[in-house]
């Protein structure tokens, strides 16, 4: 309704609290989180291809890249870790046998429990990715800075 009346001032007023609101989330939820837990395994999608697809703007909104550095410094002086985790094929790959036999496809997001075809062992979708992403080989500047990984 500002915009509409013309009225650039209220307008400007509007926009910095809405940023403002918007950081302060951010600092609260990265601050628990990095309390909370002492490994922090962050997934390696690029925000910056993101950005020029269709899903452009809900990254844009979700501040990606703002919530991955303040993860990685809050982890640091809070004594904690915060390193990559390769996010490739985790949710449809056994964590048991490491057969890529899971439910694949945009259709399919839906599935959220499977069966291996391979070795018969029952997953959740999201813990199986989780149990994936733990065991897959995280950056090597961490691992060159003597920092343990799972």
């Amino acid at each position: 309704m500002a915009q509409r009346a013309g009225k650039k001032k209220r307008v400007k007023a509007i926009q910095a609290k809405i940023a403002n609101t918007r950081a302060d989330w951010t600092h609260k939820a990265t601050t628990a989180i990095a309390r909370r837990a002492k490994l922090i395994v962050i997934g390696d999608v690029s925000s910056a291809k993101l950005i020029k697809t269709p899903f452009a703007k809900s990254t844009l909104d979700a501040a990606w890249h703002r919530v991955r550095f303040q993860l990685h410094y809050k982890a640091k002086r809070l004594a904690g870790i915060c390193v990559p985790g390769r996010e490739t094929f985790s949710s449809v790959t056994c964590s048991d046998c490491g057969a890529r036999s899971g439910p694949s496809g945009l259709r399919t997001l839906g599935v959220r429990e499977w069966v291996c075809s391979h070795c018969g062992s029952a997953h959740d979708r999201d813990v199986n990715a989780a149990r994936n992403i733990l065991s897959s080989p995280c950056g090597t500047s961490q691992a060159d800075k003597g920092i343990p990984l799972l």
